[in-house]
């Protein structure tokens, strides 16, 4: 394609032609009613939930949803990267209708992929019936539906955003200059903001050697342009990123995932059996089929083969790259090696979503391989034809399926009941997880790619006794099977347990209060059945927040869950910070009550007998603050996981509200940086 990129009107026809293709295919999501549906989709596990407290907060309450209070006792929301409260497409959810919000955000993702796919590939293949081809079928392939299938609802916004990353960049490397500095800088912004950061990562990790073998063929001058020009790109992504990115570097540094761990991030490594799903997807195996898939589509390899033939050396490095990137997903000594050496790689794990990107590859190579069938004589039309071979290739199978969220999750009479407190469920059937935030039912369970390594260690304690039981690897699922300190279960304000089938729950302090027959539940990989749902409740419970019989200063992380450990009652304060003596208090308790709770904080009425301290349960995180009858107070992190104050002696009403100082800083990062990129953007200079 021609350096200055002139599209024709046969560009543009091949353009709309690949919005129409995409609108017909993916026709259920802005046609029918209901929200895209699987029984293994992670848009019903916990995105349902995550967008449901976004929009109570907003519409109900006026305010920016900060904390999620329906998940693991707690938890960022806005902070959480899968979240992307503030990613442009998803500003749908700030005015529409949960499903309609949800399906037009998969709608435009599929969309953006295909043109972003059409327009990198015009810079690689001389016809535009070729483009055409990589267009459709990176929008089509088996791959992206099995994304939509599997409900990786940030998985789908980085792939779709993956071809407009290389083609900014490569327009920046092939004649860098302020423009397309700023074009790299929109998208690289884009990656930032968006959730799947591990996809991101892996295509930073690409473009740099990407940008490595451009740079081997310039002279040190043109080289060092490009460098300017791309730190440039940088720094203004991190500015216009930064409300998203800086609350979501604090939320991953306080999470379990900076526990490294090789085998954790091993995982279900790619072994020699999956390479059966080379030539059918069918032969996929596990519960989650589409994580070791080297399913790329049989009509793609006949046209690489065709490139590789025709075209020689001219597309030596594309196919290189098809061949190295494979061998990442197996456990090998080249992959220990980057694991260790290469900073970041440790955070994340199943690594085999680098054939994300083989996707991506693989079509390219076909498109030169659709170039050299042109060169043959072949018509035009014909060639856009096989653009079309994806449809016939599984597509009808993974064909969007949608249901009403009021299916998935139906109101039951007993929900009311589970509304009043918080909510621990033993087994993931009785309540799904995810349903919590849609319901409006707080849970002290949990299904989150990140979760807080505070209260994963506390809630490691209360189902074992032992602080040495406290996870070692990252946590994505918080399951109740046992409770060795049911007392630190009452602590979080468990008012309620469920379960899916009768359990002697009794010895724990709940007692039985009912059985509810044939209630139907969504079940994770299974889909909606019908089961039984058991209730416990506590007669005798301890409340949202309860004056403390002791307290005592501990020092770091280890002494405060090792005093936890072995403390004799949950009642006994044991402080991290603690910035005063504590000899003056007077032990003589008082009474509690949780008077309005929102999305961001709770008001309390209390009724102090003396100087007191008083535990309240809410999950630690920087951000909270405190204020007694309007006056702001000091909040401390109490018995690792909660939050505790002083109270003076006398009636009062405490105030607890979720702030965010990394919010506030990347709201200003973002105006300097704004600003910056118009003035990049509309500044000219004199040759």
């Amino acid at each position: 394609m021609p350096t200055n990129e002139a599209f024709s009107s046969r560009d543009r026809e091949f353009a709309a032609a690949l919005v129409v293709l995409g609108l017909a295919f993916f026709h259920a999501l802005w046609l029918s009613s209901g929200v895209v549906y699987s029984p293994d989709s992670d848009i019903v596990a916990y995105l349902l939930g995550a967008k449901s407290v976004f929009q109570r907060a907003l519409w109900n309450e006026g305010a920016f949803a900060l904390w999620n209070p329906y998940v693991n006792g707690g938890t960022p929301a806005h902070a959480n990267p899968a979240a992307m409260f503030l990613f442009p497409t998803h500003w749908l959810f700030w005015f529409l209708p949960l499903e309609r919000a949800i399906n037009l955000s998969v709608l435009l993702g599929a969309l953006g992929a295909g043109l972003g796919m059409y327009y990198l590939a015009r810079r690689s293949c001389r016809l535009p019936a070729s483009a055409f081809f990589c267009g459709a079928g990176y929008m089509l392939c088996h791959r992206f539906l099995n994304l939509l299938h599997a409900g990786w609802f940030a998985g789908m916004t980085m792939y779709a955003l993956a071809p407009w990353f290389f083609l900014a960049l490569d327009r920046l490397v092939e004649k860098p200059g302020r423009r397309r500095a700023c074009a790299l800088a929109a998208v690289g912004a884009l990656g930032l903001m968006q959730g799947f950061t591990q996809l991101f990562y892996y295509a930073v990790l690409g473009s740099s050697v990407f940008v490595g073998l451009k740079l081997a063929a310039k002279t040190r001058r043109e080289g060092t342009r490009v460098l300017g020009f791309l730190a440039l790109a940088a720094c203004l992504s991190l500015l216009l990123a930064a409300p998203s990115l800086l609350p979501s570097v604090q939320f991953v540094s306080l999470s379990t995932r900076m526990d490294y761990d090789y085998s954790f991030f091993i995982g279900r490594a790619a072994s020699l059996n999956d390479l059966r799903t080379l030539w059918s997807p069918l032969n996929a195996a596990g519960l989650e089929p589409w994580e070791n898939d080297f399913y790329f589509g049989l009509w793609l390899y006949p046209l690489c083969l065709l490139a590789c033939w025709k075209q020689g050396r001219r597309v030596l490095p594309l196919a290189a790259a098809c061949l190295v990137l494979p061998l990442l997903c197996f456990d090998s000594p080249a992959l220990r090696l980057i694991y260790a050496f290469v900073p970041g790689f440790k955070l994340f794990r199943l690594h085999s979503r680098l054939l994300v990107f083989e996707q991506l590859l693989l079509l390219l190579l076909a498109g030169r391989g659709v170039d050299s069938l042109g060169e043959l004589k072949v018509k035009p039309l014909a060639l856009a034809v096989l653009g079309l071979l994806p449809l016939f290739d599984h597509a009808a199978g993974l064909l969007p399926k949608m249901m009403p969220v009021a299916d998935i999750f139906p109101e039951q009479p007993f929900y009311a009941r589970l509304r009043a407190g918080r909510v621990a469920a033993v087994g993931r059937d009785a309540i799904p997880y995810g349903a919590g935030g849609y319901l409006g039912i707080a849970m002290v369970n949990g299904y989150e790619p990140l979760n807080l390594k505070n209260f994963e260690d506390y809630f490691a304690v209360l189902k074992y006794g032992d602080a040495s039981k406290a996870p070692r690897v990252p946590v994505v699922w918080t399951d109740l099977e046992t409770a060795a300190r049911p007392d630190m279960l009452k602590a979080l304000d468990v008012e309620s347990l469920v379960a899916a089938r009768r359990l002697p729950l009794e010895p724990l302090g709940y007692e039985f209060a009912g059985e509810f027959k044939d209630v139907p539940v969504f079940s994770f990989y299974r889909g909606m059945v019908r089961a039984p749902v058991y209730l416990w409740q506590d007669p005798h419970p301890l409340g949202p927040a309860y004056f403390a019989e002791s307290v005592a200063p501990v020092e770091g992380e280890s002494a405060s869950l090792s005093a936890v450990a072995g403390a004799k009652s949950v009642r006994e304060a044991h402080v991290l910070g603690l910035d005063r003596p504590v000899s003056g208090l007077s032990w003589r308790g008082g009474q509690a009550r949780l008077a309005r709770r929102k999305t961001n904080g709770a008001s309390y009425e209390l009724d102090s007998r003396g100087l007191n301290f008083l535990i309240v349960s809410q999950v630690w995180y920087p951000g909270w603050k405190a204020s007694l009858d309007g006056r702001d107070i000091p909040i401390f992190r109490v018995n690792h996981a909660l939050m505790g104050c002083f109270v003076p002696v006398g009636r009062h009403v405490l105030d607890l509200r979720m702030t965010s100082p990394m919010l506030t800083a990347g709201l200003l990062l973002f105006v300097l940086g704004l600003a910056a990129w118009i003035v990049t953007l509309v500044t000219t200079v004199p040759s």
